[in-house]
C-alpha cells in the first residue's frame, strides 16, 4: 500500500473539492507551482478557486480562475470527511470575504452599555 496520494486527470474543474492539490499558474506566465485548494466560489458563470501554494508564504494565497489550473495531475484529499471536520474546527486561517464573529455581533451605542459591578 502506497502512502502517497494517487494523482488523477480531472475531466472538469467542477470535480475539484477543498483539499485537492494540483499545479496552478502563478502571476508570471508559465510558472506552475503545486497548490492546495482552500475554498471555491461562483461569481456569475465563473468558478473561482482560493489556493495556497505549497512551500510558499500564505501572503501569496489568492483566487484563481479555471484557466490557471492544471487538471492533468490532481491529488484528491484522502479522507474528505476528516478534512471537512478540520476545516470546521478552525485549524486553517479565515479566508478573505468571510465574515468574522465580531462583525456578526450586534454593536450597541456606548450610552446603552450598563456598568456591571
Amino acid at each position: 500500500m502506497s502512502l502517497k496520494p494517487t494523482s488523477y486527470v480531472c475531466e472538469s474543474a467542477t470535480q475539484l473539492v477543498e483539499g485537492c492539490t494540483l499545479s496552478v499558474r502563478m502571476e508570471k506566465p508559465d510558472v506552475w507551482k503545486r497548490a492546495e485548494i482552500l475554498s471555491t466560489k461562483k461569481v456569475g458563470n465563473k468558478r473561482l478557486y482560493y489556493v495556497h501554494f505549497l512551500d510558499f508564504n500564505k501572503r501569496l494565497d489568492d483566487w484563481f480562475d479555471e484557466k490557471d489550473l492544471d487538471l492533468s495531475s490532481v491529488q484528491f484529499p484522502r479522507n474528505r470527511q476528516r478534512y471537512a471536520m478540520e476545516r470546521s474546527t478552525g485549524s486553517r486561517k479565515n479566508l478573505p470575504n468571510a465574515p468574522s464573529k465580531q462583525s456578526q455581533l450586534k454593536k450597541k451605542p456606548v450610552h446603552e452599555i450598563k456598568n456591571v459591578q
